[in-house]
């Protein structure tokens, strides 16, 4: 288990810019059921924009901050 981690949101908000994506600045996590599996996300960040014409699946998570 390393001992830091995380991504570099700004740089990947740059990269994903061109299709109408954007990272958000909060972390979550949480338990959450996706058809028969139990999901645990353990930590990360939130889509904060995404093309209307595209399908996102969204869950109720505990906020980290």
């Amino acid at each position: 288990m390393p001992d830091t981690g995380g991504a570099n949101v700004p740089a990947l908000n740059d990269l994903l810019s061109s299709w109408g994506i954007a990272l958000g600045d909060r972390v979550f996590e949480g338990d959450f059921t996706l058809g028969d599996h139990d999901m645990y996300y353990g930590s990360g960040t939130t889509i904060a924009r995404f093309p209307e014409s595209g399908i996102i699946i969204s869950e109720k998570l505990k906020d980290q901050g």
